[in-house]
């Protein structure tokens, strides 16, 4: 299990501990509670296993202890990169840790990644739009040209008039076309 301790929604370190206190990753983030988030997704789904954060991966599954998510130490977006590297050189005895240094995205990103993601917040698979199938959006999109009332397709397929209005104007399922 992975435990949140404290107030982690800051800019700043982080790091995952054993129950026992044994620092096993230090990380850095403007969010950190988006990077326990993301740790505890990647959990969950073994994404660590055969990787650096093996160790990590064996006592999620295993129980053997909790882990233990939390601020080692607040600080300004600028210092990020100083302050992970510190902690990982203070840490370096027992993280798992395969950067040597902190370190930042700090160039846009490229054409390839920007369609990835995008592909991937898209349609039916993407977990914000599992309410309704691409079917569901065709009718809805033909009852909305016949002039059905947004209020009474929201209520007939279960969604809310926001999300419903969303489609109607596109915002929404734009990738759908009738």
């Amino acid at each position: 299990m992975l435990i949140k301790q404290g107030n982690i929604n800051k800019c700043g370190i982080y790091g995952i501990k054993t129950s026992k206190a044994v620092v096993k990753y230090v990380g850095g983030a403007k969010e950190c509670n988006d990077a326990y988030s993301r740790h505890k997704s990647n959990l969950i789904n073994g994404e660590y296993a055969e990787t650096n954060k093996n160790e990590l991966q064996v006592l999620f599954n295993t129980e053997q202890e909790d882990l233990i998510f939390y601020l080692i130490k607040e600080c300004n977006e600028d210092e990020l990169d100083f302050m992970e590297t510190k902690y990982i050189n203070l840490y370096k005895n027992t993280i798992v840790n395969s950067e040597e240094n902190g370190k930042r995205r700090k160039s846009k990103p490229t054409k390839e990644e920007t369609e990835r993601r995008r592909r991937a917040n898209t349609g039916e698979k993407n977990p914000h739009n599992t309410k309704l199938t691409k079917q569901d959006v065709k009718e809805i999109k033909l009852k909305l040209k016949k002039g059905a009332r947004q209020i009474d397709l929201a209520e007939q397929y279960n969604v809310s008039p926001t999300h419903l209005w969303n489609i109607a104007n596109g915002k929404r399922w734009n990738s759908v076309q009738v």
